[in-house]
């Protein structure tokens, strides 16, 4: 098999990464995707191969080239966590990074709804701030960044056929953080493609397969009444594996809100109170309620601007929690209510430490193996 990927990729075995081949594909517009990406394929290469796709969360960028280069040198060792990269060098599967930049106003990796709906107008915004020199012709490569992907996964399929090996036609999502949410809105938005969902770090944030819930209509990314693709059949076939930290307090619904102030610096700017993590810490009332900066039409408000409407943000808070861990165990029973394969645990740590649980390492390896996990959330 070693000596079968030599010959693929025309080259003596990696130095830098032993246990197999990385394989940067340029962009290829004919084939539909205006972005490399990353092939992985192991040596152990043997039988029928699983091909996972995985996404980055590259750091943002200023110009198009940059955040190309950005995202090549995060691609898979420096930002995939391990075990995503040992479903591959330990079950001889093959992995595809999409290379996507992302921009102040355009986060591709999170796969917002701006980013779907083609909406440039806050990349604009910040390009007329000179935050981001990008060309309009150069933002057109951005459109339809989920099909861009599809073509991607279809691309990597012909090559690993070309390399002599078989393959599932269903793919494997997996991510953690912003990535997390791409594999999760990815097997929604295509769910007739995948098979497996494996993701982390999305602060209860899956996307609900419903067009509303409680009589709020809830659209894209929090639900479906405007993703004409979804299939609720389909998406129940998908195994889907979600995990969280206990302590993760890290969410792209944040609201806007009063915060606690330590003091004021020698200019009178204030300087916030932080956790543990560097968060921003919330001002409450007697009750224990996050006081909220409402809009005058009495709705909460983002803190971030690319992720979540007021409409949405309001809805996230008021109906299925403000506390991450609440949240993660309303869409569990969601999911539950529809009929979602889906498994949800909760580990020690906070959002970035969650990863040195060993125990998760081993769910994860059991659920890919097809063994059902005897500790769900309760």
């Amino acid at each position: 098999m070693k000596e079968l990927l030599c010959n693929f990729y025309n080259r003596k075995e990696d130095e830098t990464n032993p246990d197999g081949y990385i394989k940067f594909v340029d962009a290829n517009p004919y084939f539909g995707f205006n972005f490399p990406y990353c092939l992985y394929i192991p040596y152990n290469v043997d039988g029928e191969v699983d091909l996972i796709l995985c996404g980055l969360t590259p750091g943002v960028s200023t110009s198009l080239n940059e955040g190309i280069e950005d995202a090549k040198k995060q691609a898979f060792d420096r930002q995939i966590p391990p075990i995503f990269r040992k479903l591959c060098s330990e079950y001889g599967n093959a992995m595809v990074i999409p290379l996507i930049p992302r921009f102040p106003g355009l986060y591709t990796s999170y796969y917002a709804k701006n980013v779907r709906d083609n909406d440039f107008s806050l990349v604009k915004k910040n390009r007329e701030k000179g935050r981001v020199n990008i060309t309009d012709e150069e933002l057109v490569k951005f459109k339809n960044i989920d099909t861009q992907i599809v073509n991607m996964v279809e691309d990597a399929k012909r090559l690993i056929y070309e390399a002599g090996y078989e393959y599932d036609d269903k793919i494997v999502t997996v991510g953690y953080s912003a990535s997390a949410k791409l594999a999760n809105l990815f097997a929604a938005l295509h769910p007739g493609l995948v098979k497996m969902v494996i993701a982390g770090g999305t602060s209860g944030l899956g996307i609900l397969p419903m067009d509303e819930y409680e009589g709020i209509k809830l659209t894209y990314p929090i639900g479906t009444s405007d993703v004409p693709t979804f299939d609720l059949e389909e998406f129940k076939k998908i195994k889907q594996f979600y995990f969280v930290g206990e302590n993760d307090i890290n969410d792209p619904a944040m609201a806007n809100s009063e915060l606690l102030v330590d003091y004021y610096d020698e200019n009178g700017h204030p300087v916030y109170v932080r956790d543990a993590e560097g968060n921003k810490i919330p001002v409450k009332d007697d009750n224990g309620n996050i006081k909220y900066i409402l809009n005058k039409d009495g709705l909460m408000t983002p803190y971030f601007e690319i992720g979540y409407t007021p409409e949405q943000v309001t809805f996230i808070h008021s109906v299925l929690s403000s506390d991450i861990s609440e949240r993660f165990q309303k869409q569990k029973e969601i999911y539950d209510e529809v009929g979602v394969d889906a498994t949800m645990k909760v580990y020690p740590g906070t959002h970035s430490t969650v990863f040195k649980n060993e125990e998760l390492d081993k769910d994860i390896l059991e659920f890919y193996n097809g063994k059902t996990l005897v500790k769900k959330l309760d």
